[in-house]
Order: C-alpha cells, then structure tokens, then sequence
C-alpha cells in the first residue's frame, strides 16, 4: 500500500511532474481541474480587476482562475488572464508538482526539491515559435491594442504587468538584474531609457 505524507503519495516523485509546455498548455491544465472559469463582455476599466478580486477573496488559495474573454473595445481573440497561480492547486501546476491536498504538502514539494541538485538548462536557438507568431516593430508597436487594466481607480496608468520576472543587461555595463516588477504603460511605444531606469532601482 502506498504511503502518504498529508495528501502526496511518499513513492510519488514531487520534483519531475511532467511540465506544461506553455500558456495553453497551462490553461487547458486548469480546465482539466476544474479551475478555469470564462468571463464574457467585462470592462478592461476597473471591472475586470474588481472581479477578480472578488471571485479571490471568496475563496482564498483555492478560487478559480479568470479568462476574460471579448472585452469591451477589443478584438474577441484578445483574452486576459488573472489569478494564473493564486491557488493551491494550480500554483503546484506552475511549479511542476503533484496536485497536493492541503498547504504543507506544497511546502513540502518545494523544500525536497531545494535540496537536489541545481542544473542550468542551457538555451536553445529555434527560428520558428509561438512567440515568433505576432512581432510589431518600431512605430507597429502599440501597447494599447491589448486589453491592459486599470487595476484601481487611484492608479497612475494601467499595468500591463502585475508580478513580472523581469531580467535586464545594462548595454554600458554589463551589469545584469533579475527582480519583480509592476509593469505600468506610460505611452503606446516604451521607451527603451525606461527600463534601463528601472534596472537601477531593483
């Protein structure tokens, strides 16, 4: 018989779940659970971040995520994200866990796969990509042509990015800096001296 430590099996192995492959891999994943719940017709203007604050705190760390879909003033393709890891089970999803049942067992994941061995995954070259599939350029690009939020009515601007990994090389340096950013649109094309200012100050 098989045994348990809280809701993960002691022979299952927490470190090598097989990882999704990208952002529609990981969403359909949260379909496949149960916590993937579309949203029609909302406001990028303050709806969209009150729902989804509200659909959180009814049920924290185990409330469904949102995808906002056909948004007011935008095309029906443009879709918009929130919560993607603000549960349990899907935040072990994003981690390459097995599902856990209750908090300590994702603790748990996480602190026996501190102790292996860290290996760097070297990079890959590739000339074609799901990120390749759209590319604007110069005065193409127009960071208004997505659905950005404004997240609250005492907010600055809309922030394209609320918890962003963000890794810069300063070009005169060489200095490089990896943190945490709120990302917020100042104009339709950002200026290049912007990040760099933001580097410093990480």
């Amino acid at each position: 018989m098989d045994q348990k430590i809280g809701g993960v099996r002691k022979d299952q192995d927490r470190a090598n779940t097989t990882r999704h492959v990208d952002l529609r891999d990981l969403l359909g994943r949260f379909e496949e659970i149960g916590e993937l719940e579309v949203i029609e017709g909302a406001d990028w203007n303050l709806e969209m971040a009150a729902l989804g604050e509200l659909v959180c705190a009814r049920n924290p760390g185990r409330a469904p995520a949102l995808l906002f879909k056909n948004i007011k003033g935008y095309p029906e393709n443009f879709r918009v994200l929130s919560g993607a890891a603000n549960s349990l089970k899907r935040l072990a999803i994003v981690l390459g866990f097995p599902e856990p049942e209750r908090e300590l067992d994702l603790v748990q994941c996480y602190r026996d796969r501190m102790k292996e061995d860290f290996e760097l995954i070297p990079p890959e070259n590739v000339e074609t990509g799901p990120i390749l599939e759209n590319i604007d350029r110069d005065h193409e690009v127009d960071l208004y042509k997505f659905p950005i939020p404004l997240i609250h009515e005492h907010d600055g601007g809309r922030y394209i990015g609320t918890d962003d990994v963000v890794v810069m090389k300063d070009p005169d340096t060489g200095w490089v800096n990896a943190a945490t950013y709120r990302v917020m649109v100042q104009d339709k094309i950002p200026p290049a001296s912007g990040y760099r200012r933001a580097s410093m100050a990480g």
